[in-house]
């Protein structure tokens, strides 16, 4: 898969300060929270996939016992390992995932799946997943929903990386197709763009 985040690794941080990105970051570590206190998971091993630079793992660092965050783009690493050395830092793509340790919470953000162009590719991540988590484990993910793509194309936006549009209905029978059990499919309640949310967060557990 090629790295369309070198060029953005420096200047990546940057773009995330803003009060909206805050709270969407802060809504999904939330949803999480709640899980976790309801399915009484204690300590153990959290993976973030497709971890960027490091803002969606290195909160966890306090929370689990390890704290794995696996990313394709090497730059972006680069600027995740500046951060913290208490953090498992790996150079994989998601789609080709192999990995020794197993997770009881996995968790995959700011529309990572969104890049994988392929329905047969985000199946085999779906995979993936459910082999890496312990029985009872928990994955959160979030994608920019189909509405959220339109309303990009209507406003001519356009966007140096490339991204694929999956309907909940579609994700939701990939899930179920591999063995995961829905918990929850949520709006995210930080509104995007017009004043609406359009992506859509999903909570699953392998039974």
């Amino acid at each position: 898969m090629k790295d369309e985040y070198e060029k953005l690794a420096k200047s990546y941080d940057r773009q995330l300060k803003d009060k909206l990105t805050k709270n969407m970051y802060k809504e999904w570590r939330e949803e999480l929270k709640e899980v976790i206190s309801n399915y009484k998971i204690k300590k153990g091993v959290l993976i973030d996939l497709g971890c960027g630079t490091g803002i969606t793992t290195i909160p966890w660092i306090k929370k689990f016992d390890k704290v794995i965050g696996i990313e394709l783009s090497k730059p972006m690493l680069k600027e995740a390992k500046k951060k913290s050395t208490k953090v498992k830092w790996v150079n994989q793509e998601i789609v080709n995932l192999k990995i020794k340790e197993r997770a009881d919470v996995i968790t995959c953000h700011f529309d990572v799946l969104n890049h994988i162009l392929r329905k047969e590719d985000l199946q085999k991540v779906f995979n993936n997943i459910y082999e890496l988590l312990n029985s009872g484990g928990l994955f959160i993910f979030d994608m920019m929903s189909p509405e959220s793509f339109v309303w990009l194309k209507k406003k001519r936006k356009t966007s140096q990386i490339s991204e694929e549009s999956y309907s909940k209905e579609e994700v939701k029978r990939m899930l179920e197709k591999v063995g995961f059990k829905i918990l929850k499919i949520k709006k995210q309640k930080t509104p995007e763009w017009d004043n609406k949310p359009k992506r859509n967060i999903f909570l699953v557990r392998k039974e």
